[in-house]
């Protein structure tokens, strides 16, 4: 993993653990076109290991700074580890941005996050529902705002975009529709094209609609690989000329 990065020129800082950094599989029916993913849960994490991972947030995070936490926690760390990473960011005056599922979800959600990408089962789960209608999402998302501590929410729609819910305004962006290969990572690009909106000083309305752009293009290739800046461009402008539901209260 580190030789991956540093072929990409990714200035990083490395937390090491004793177990082997884990795989994932992805298996494509070329027959039928369906993939079929194996997600591993990778080694157990020791105390010492995630404790020192928080010691060096603490030390290099900076107030202003993006802190981006992504994913399912490994076995052996507790729950409540991304309400520690909170704590150090609000500490810091650093801005928290949290993807990630199942009970640490649910602990988190409970902290203090600068933004939340939940999609619709995960928004279900934090508002105690066991489905969500487009009838009542809206309703939803803006009763789960207003009961936390949580600036920005974006509701992750897959195909049909993502929903962009604040105390003042709700919009909704349309994705578009492409020649789907793979959608490993379309997440994770999602995201990632949120943060460098949010880096480069666009409004969250684009700030969405290019993630939204990034997460579409990851999907126009094959396995693994991500979103091409060129793609995820061409996608954005297409999203800017489609007219968002707009609603501010």
């Amino acid at each position: 993993m580190k030789q991956l990065l540093d072929e990409k020129n990714i200035e990083q800082s490395v937390t090491p653990i004793e177990g082997f950094t884990r795989e994932n599989l992805a298996v494509t029916d070329t027959s039928t076109n369906q993939q079929y993913r194996f997600g591993m849960p990778g080694p157990p994490i020791k105390e010492a290991e995630w404790q020192n991972a928080l010691k060096q947030l603490e030390l290099q995070l900076n107030k202003g700074d993006y802190l981006v936490a992504s994913g399912k926690l490994p076995p052996n760390i507790p729950d409540d580890f991304y309400v520690k990473v909170s704590r150090i960011a609000e500490n810091k005056e650093a801005l928290f941005i949290l993807d990630t599922s199942g009970e640490a979800l649910m602990e988190a959600a409970k902290s203090h996050v600068y933004m939340l990408k939940p999609n619709l089962a995960e928004l279900g789960a934090l508002c105690g529902v066991t489905s969500i209608t487009d009838l009542d999402l809206k309703s939803l998302a803006q009763e789960f705002l207003e009961n936390n501590d949580c600036q920005i929410l974006v509701v992750s729609l897959g195909p049909k975009g993502a929903l962009l819910v604040t105390k003042n305004e709700m919009v909704q962006v349309p994705a578009p529709v492409v020649h789907q290969k793979s959608t490993i990572g379309a997440g994770d690009s999602m995201v990632a094209g949120m943060v460098m909106s949010l880096i480069w000083g666009k409004s969250l309305v684009d700030m969405v609609r290019y993630g939204v752009a990034c997460g579409t293009a990851a999907t126009m290739h094959h396995g693994t690989q991500l979103c091409i800046k060129e793609d995820a461009d061409k996608l954005f402008e297409w999203i800017k000329q489609q007219t968002p539901i707009l609603e501010t209260n």
